[in-house]
């Protein structure tokens, strides 16, 4: 099970964030999960709720599950840097430009964790009845053990956990409440899988930013 340490930490605020959030880090392993429950305080993160709700576009992808297509319990919106194409469970994502309260939100966790994330892949999970099953965030063009941001904006959801490994662990919950931010640490995507289960007593839509770096593709053919 996940272990934890708390702190509290400064940060470079705007006039609406001038508190301290608390920073947990959960053990995971050999990687962690750092966590900054009340990132963004509370009027701030209602307005930026309000202005992703309004100003981006949703799509609904689906799945071929048994011979049909299926469509995935949410909405999602792909955006970043030109050359970050993403593919995942068979779609295929081309980035929208960034928007200006997405860019807002991205450089402010940048400066937090010291990555330089380029694009994020945004949820809609309308009601509890919206959901994500097991996985991991480990694509290859992601690149070898890549830290994963989280801001999360409405509804407080459970973020289920398990390890890949059968019969360690049982599942640990977080719970990923209204203008908080999680960071997946490297090394968390290989030993972990995370979920978004569905809660039907939840009424309220949630939105779930999560960030990633893709590299250049000169710099993912140096690599490889």
């Amino acid at each position: 099970m996940a272990r934890q340490t708390t702190e509290t930490m400064r940060l470079n605020t705007t006039a609406k964030d001038h508190a301290e959030p608390s920073k947990t880090i959960h053990l995971m392993g050999s990687s962690s999960i750092t966590e900054y429950t009340g990132f963004w305080s509370s009027d701030s993160a209602d307005d930026i709720l309000g202005q992703l709700l309004s100003e981006l576009t949703w799509r609904t992808d689906c799945i071929n599950l048994f011979g049909k297509r299926i469509p995935i319990p949410r909405l999602q919106c792909w955006m970043g840097e030109p050359h970050c194409d993403y593919k995942y469970s068979g779609i295929s994502l081309a980035p929208m430009p960034w928007v200006p309260i997405v860019a807002r939100i991205r450089d402010r966790i940048n400066t937090i964790s010291g990555e330089a994330f380029n694009c994020v892949l945004i949820n809609q999970y309308r009601n509890g009845f919206d959901s994500n099953g097991w996985h991991a965030d480990d694509e290859k063009i992601l690149g070898e053990s890549p830290a994963i941001a989280s801001a999360s904006f409405g509804a407080t959801r459970s973020f289920q956990l398990k390890p890949k490994r059968k019969g360690t662990d049982k599942p640990s919950t977080i719970y990923l409440a209204h203008g908080s931010l999680i960071v997946m640490n490297p090394g968390f995507q290989e030993e972990w899988l995370h979920q978004i289960p569905k809660e039907k007593q939840i009424t309220g839509a949630r939105l779930n930013l999560t960030f990633r770096y893709i590299p250049p593709p000169l710099s993912r053919l140096e690599i490889g």
